[in-house]
């Protein structure tokens, strides 16, 4: 009749050891709550480059925005580099989807554009002077896409900078 003290045993262990799986759980959740998601890391870095690479193209010689364009852009835990690209769609296409595959196009060489000054002014801030660039961004890729209330399209564009040569 020693049964029902070794049931209540297990019954007891597997009551135990739920609950330290349970805390284990809302451990992880609650190490985890202070992080955020790509796409979220995406939609606040946007705006941040887009407002660094407009007052660039108001103020093209003033090579502190570049450097604080830099030190945004470039990511070196992730080792890669970011910069934001705008496209608009042409007006004298047949469709909308060539319409919006003309934006995308349009954004995704302009935010290669600018990673191509970004890498650049990494090394010398001060050249090239923009408005003159020229190179390649290898494995270059779009890795966030908003639609613009102007019916353009921006893009988030990466590059890892152990791809450039």
């Amino acid at each position: 009749m020693k049964m029902p003290g070794l049931l209540l045993l297990i019954i007891a262990a597997l009551f135990w050891a739920c609950s330290e799986k349970e805390k284990a759980q809302e451990m992880k959740a609650e190490e985890g709550a202070g992080q955020i998601s790509p796409v979220e890391q995406a939609e606040n870095l946007i705006p941040k480059l887009q407002e660094l690479q407009q007052a660039i193209q108001l103020d093209p010689q003033n090579t502190d925005l570049h450097k604080k364009l830099v030190a945004l852009s470039v990511d070196k835990t992730s080792n890669v580099a970011r910069a934001v690209g705008y496209g608009k769609a042409p007006k004298n296409v047949k469709s909308s989807a060539m319409a919006i595959q003309g934006a995308r196009q349009a954004a995704y060489v302009d935010g290669c554009r600018w990673l191509a000054y970004i890498l650049q002014w990494e090394q010398h801030p001060q050249q090239p002077a923009f408005g003159s660039i020229e190179g390649e961004i290898p494995g270059a890729k779009i890795v966030h896409k908003i639609d613009a209330s102007d019916q353009g399209i921006i893009v988030l564009v990466e590059s890892k900078l152990s791809d450039r040569k």
